[in-house]
């Protein structure tokens, strides 16, 4: 069925490139079979098992005996974007940034004891929202970035302990028909090689933009860290 629906995509996005000369069709194409025959996360328990290896023993202990459980999880950070004159930083899990349901799943930018993730897609939404409000943030309606195409002239850096996920990763990656990734869901890039989280570790993600004038007022940028997780029962 994935397959199938990768398909279905990859003949939408052709559809979209009429307009292209027929080498950047081809090039278009091209990376789209390339992505299509990766083999890919499957994003669920099944990763977490398979990599625990990669994990904190003592945690999948209290996953064996039933003191924790695996679930599937989403890390968020919603920040406000600003327009600028000149090049911006935007940064990410602040160490003075507090837990908020549906803005900010951390405090103060790292992880919990006992946490344990696998980490198989990597989310970055956008809104315009009606203030800038926690409210208004938590009220909008976020889609992929496409729609504020000021933002995709930035690069995204995101690291977990000094551990590397993405480095300078163009925005204009997670908008899936530039990137020829047509199997992705519009706004997430799955990971070909699943990367993990542990206890107490900082996770940081900052976006370098090098023009920030035509970010429209109250523009908010979600990032998703999406995966398996461990939580206490």
């Amino acid at each position: 069925m994935e397959e199938v629906l990768a398909q279905s995509s990859l003949l939408a996005g052709i559809n979209e490139m009429a307009g292209l000369s027929p080498n950047d069709q081809f090039a278009v194409i091209a990376a789209s079979l390339k992505e299509l025959a990766k083999p890919k996360s499957k994003g669920s328990r099944e990763d977490f098992f398979k990599y625990q290896a990669y994990l904190e023993e003592s945690v999948i202990k209290k996953v064996n005996n039933g003191k924790l459980q695996v679930v599937d999880f989403e890390i968020v950070s919603v920040v406000q974007v600003t327009p600028g004159v000149s090049k911006k930083l935007i940064r990410f899990f602040e160490s003075e940034t507090i837990r908020k349901v549906g803005l900010q799943t951390l405090n103060n930018g790292r992880t919990e004891k006992d946490f344990n993730m696998i980490v198989s897609q990597v989310g970055f939404l956008a809104t315009t929202a009606a203030g800038t409000t926690d409210a208004d943030a938590l009220a909008a309606l976020y889609q992929g970035v496409n729609l504020i195409p000021s933002l995709r002239n930035g690069f995204l850096k995101l690291s977990v302990n000094d551990r590397i996920i993405f480095k300078d990763k163009p925005i204009n990656s997670f908008y899936s028909i530039e990137s020829g990734k047509s199997d992705n869901e519009k706004g997430y890039i799955k990971l070909d090689n699943p990367k993990f989280i542990l206890s107490d570790e900082p996770v940081d993600c900052e976006i370098e933009m090098f023009d920030a004038t035509s970010v429209p007022a109250n523009t908010f940028a979600m990032l998703k860290i999406r995966g398996a997780a461990t939580i206490a029962k």
